[in-house]
């Protein structure tokens, strides 16, 4: 390489390699590295651990305890769910289902020549007469017996025979297994406790309803950072030539580091150095080297001054945080039991499904049992009619239960996160577990429940907080109606030039202070902000008496809601009673000939009724009970989305009161 150096070493487009300036721009390259070197996921990182750790000390202040928290993505709930007790044969499925696949209880209903009750056939077309010798194994045609009355029209019945064979459907296989529920193959028993925590993780609401008390803490970080240091660094660097000279001519490089704070009573400080190197090839003297030192103040002592003027961002955002917290934790005591209402109201589904298919194998029978009797004439055909229609009812009737049940499932999976075509089977011991919860009535009066939940209701906290909000905004809007007097300082000190760039020449340097006054002549706009703050706090302490109403007519409404589904409940199973004897007696009348088909079928239909009846009203006083102690602000919910289970009693509201 050729060419000429400098006297600084600095090259030409076609000299060799200078000293000062790559050493100097080289150091400028590895600085700047290292402070833009920090990745992405660093910083996601200091953003999480700032954020967890605002969330872990508000939830210690306000609720006692710091739980887990993150809004990591989850693993996939399916592979959560594979970790469940997969469903097997025999007791598991039966539990599934609700118990033994073809359990009928005893009608009562004896064959002709006293065999005992009349056996379950496999199910054939309801619509095919059973064959006797009198012709009735040929399907109801036009002029078949019965007839159609004088003026109807008869319809023609098809013989399944003469149809083509085709696959049974999804009913017919249930029917041939004798299995009321269609269970899937590889299903996963879910269990109550099981849905709460799959909901927790999984549930598109409650990732939600996390994220968003992230977002408020991460709005914290920024206002507390703006009350820290604040340092900036700039670097620069220029290369030039002028007129038609081939080579290069000057150059500069230089750098800038600022300090800035709040103070806390609404002033500004700030501090600076810059340094500058130069240099000129068309001169003989060729480089330069600059320093500049500056600090500067500006600190209100009327509009704006005061820590709880100029601090009000930071209060907020830190009560903000507080509210964001006590509303989450409440949002999970509603978000528990709207999850347990749903899974209980699915099993209720399940039930019913059950029970009309224990419904539809008693309705065979009758039918079974008519037809026999009618071979014998022993009851009219019109009897026989009658039960083959109501069997076909009641087949109808259990696909469609059928229907709604898995339907009710699939929205159930949604509620969880999980996608509709994941294999669950609800736990129906679950089911059973509640018929053994105590039908007493509360232990506490209607007024005990409505003044606890006054004192501890958590979204009733922050509307009480907000009212105190309301109240400091007006003090911000009275002091913007004050005039601006602020005082001002500041000093500016340079090096000495061209030999020692780090010297500091104060006695050459630059002083200043000042005041500066503006008049409130113009206030326009904040004689407005204030009028809006004064309305805006009145709105606010009528949300407050109405927010305290509200809560006690949800407590109030929760109480009688108790109440009336304990009163429910024993008048259901006292029904059900009442229905499971009315079976037996009409059975028994049937023997004797005193009761007729219709009176059969009446009779199982009611006690089906009853059935289903005393199974919602075992779900809605559970539920009930539930939305009590929400509603009283006592429903606790864990980490995995379960709650304690124990409604309070009178001495627990007095314990609670004086701590």
């Amino acid at each position: 390489m050729t060419g000429d150096l400098g006297r600084f070493g600095v090259p030409s487009f076609q000299g060799g390699v200078g000293l000062l300036f790559p050493r100097v721009l080289a150091v400028a390259v590895v600085l700047s590295a290292f402070l833009t070197g920090c990745s992405a996921e660093w910083y996601k990182e200091r953003a999480d651990t700032q954020a967890y750790g605002i969330i872990a000390e508000k939830q210690q202040q306000e609720l006692g305890e710091s739980r887990a928290f993150s809004i990591e993505p989850p693993a996939p709930a399916v592979a959560e769910l594979e970790q469940l007790k997969p469903l097997s044969a025999g007791a598991e499925l039966e539990d599934a289902v609700g118990g033994p696949l073809l359990e009928a209880q005893p009608t009562g209903l004896e064959a002709p020549g006293g065999a005992g009750p009349a056996a379950a056939e496999p199910k054939k077309d309801p619509l095919q007469q059973p064959a006797d010798d009198a012709g009735a194994d040929q399907p109801l045609t036009e002029g078949a017996a019965p007839g159609p009355s004088p003026g109807e029209t008869a319809v023609e019945l098809v013989p399944t025979d003469a149809q083509p064979a085709a696959p049974l459907d999804k009913y017919a296989l249930l029917e041939q297994k004798g299995q009321p529920i269609p269970v899937p193959e590889s299903a996963r028993v879910l269990g109550l406790a099981d849905a709460l925590l799959l909901a927790s993780r999984h549930s598109r609401e409650h990732l939600s309803e996390q994220e968003g008390l992230y977002l408020t803490a991460l709005a914290l970080t920024l206002e507390q950072y703006r009350w820290t240091p604040r340092f900036q660094a700039v670097l620069s660097g220029e290369l030039g030539r002028s007129g038609e000279e081939p080579r290069l001519s000057a150059w500069d490089t230089g750098g800038d580091v600022s300090v800035s704070l709040a103070l806390p009573h609404g002033g500004d400080l700030s501090a600076s150095m810059g340094t500058a190197f130069e240099g000129d090839f068309s001169k003989e003297t060729t480089q330069t080297a600059t320093s500049t030192w500056a600090v500067s103040l500006s600190q209100p002592l009327l509009r704006g001054f005061g820590r709880s003027i100029a601090q009000e961002p930071l209060v907020q955002a830190e009560r903000n945080v507080i509210y964001e917290v006590r509303l989450f934790e409440r949002f999970r005591q509603t978000f528990a039991v709207d999850i347990a209402d749903s899974f209980y109201r699915a099993l209720q589904r399940v039930d019913t499904v059950r029970n009309q298919w224990t419904n539809y194998v008693r309705f065979t029978e009758v039918r079974q049992m008519n037809e026999a009797l009618a071979k014998n004439n022993r009851v009219p055909e019109f009897e026989v009619d009658q039960a083959r229609q109501d069997e076909l009812s009641a087949r109808n009737q259990w696909v469609t239960a059928v229907e709604n049940y898995e339907l009710e499932l699939d929205r159930f999976k949604i509620e969880l996160g999980l996608p509709t075509e994941v294999p669950v089977v609800l736990d129906a011991r679950e089911l059973e577990a509640l018929r053994a919860m105590s039908v007493e009535p509360p232990e506490f009066s209607l007024e005990e429940a409505a003044e606890v939940a006054l004192a501890n209701r958590l979204d009733l906290m922050v509307t009480r907080d907000r009212v105190a909000d309301a109240e400091r905004q007006v003090e911000l809007a009275k002091d913007q109606l004050r005039g601006d007097l602020t005082l001002t300082a500041s000093t500016s000190i340079g090096s000495t030039p061209d030999v020692e760039a780090l010297s500091a020449r104060f006695h050459e340097g630059t002083y200043r202070v000042g005041m500066d006054y503006d008049l409130p002549v113009d206030r326009f706009s904040e004689r407005n902000r204030y009028r809006q703050a004064l309305i805006s706090l009145e709105q606010q302490r009528r949300s407050l008496s109405l927010a305290e109403d509200n809560v006690k007519l949800a407590v109030r409404g929760a109480y009688r809601r108790v109440e009336q589904a304990i009163e429910s409940y024993r008048i259901q199973e006292n029904s059900l009673g009442l229905a499971r004897r009315r079976v037996e007696s009409t059975a028994l009348l049937q023997r004797t000939g005193r009761a007729r088909t219709r009176d059969i079928l009446e009779s199982q239909r009611a006690y089906v009724q009853a059935q289903n009846s005393v199974t919602q009203a075992l779900v809605d006083l559970f539920i009930a009970r539930l939305a009590l102690r929400r509603d009283m602000g006592l429903l606790e919910v864990d980490e995995r989305g379960m709650w304690t289970w124990q409604m309070p009693t009178r001495e627990n509201l007095v314990e609670r009161e004086n701590e």
